[in-house]
């Protein structure tokens, strides 16, 4: 038995980073996604990196898990603390979260906090929640970190987006 159910799938075409982060509302992110899915290059997403990225610049701030509520982010980590999944706590209570969160390019789940492929990770990290202009910079920020990137813009006709 689980409680896992079936969402409308708002956040269609989008993988569980660009949805816990917010991403799927930011115009810049949907514009880069979509020329980086032209190219073929697959590089500029919100993935593993731009987790590891934003973690490590310190924009996700790390709370504990009974600290943590409703809109905050969980991230699930592999045995070597590499983010493999994320998503959204959407209710619940220390011990008893529920999590939404997209599958795969797929389906978009309602869940508890362990109910998730084994392959999804084998630890837990609970995070704030990002204001959605400040994710948007956290991800302008990282692409442009990113080998190829300065091309890529060029290429993409995206550098308006990229000016402070």
């Amino acid at each position: 038995p689980h409680s896992i159910r079936r969402l409308p799938d708002e956040a269609k075409g989008f993988n569980c980073f660009a949805h816990a982060f917010g991403l799927i509302e930011s115009d810049a992110y949907r514009a880069i996604q979509d020329r980086d899915a032209i190219s073929q290059s697959n590089v500029f997403f919100a993935g593993s990196k731009f987790s590891q990225f934003v973690i490590k610049n310190g924009t996700l701030v790390a709370v504990p898990e009974e600290c943590s509520g409703p809109g905050e982010i969980v991230m699930y980590l592999d045995d070597k603390g590499g983010p493999k999944h994320a998503g959204k706590i959407a209710s619940g209570r220390f011990g008893c979260w529920r999590i939404q969160s997209k599958w795969g390019g797929g389906l978009f789940l309602e869940h508890g906090l362990w109910e998730v492929p084994e392959n999804y990770g084998s630890q837990t990290k609970f995070y704030r929640a990002l204001p959605g202009d400040m994710a948007e910079n956290a991800f302008l920020q990282f692409v442009m970190t990113q080998e190829g990137s300065a091309e890529f813009i060029m290429r993409s006709g995206l550098g308006d987006l990229f000016k402070a």
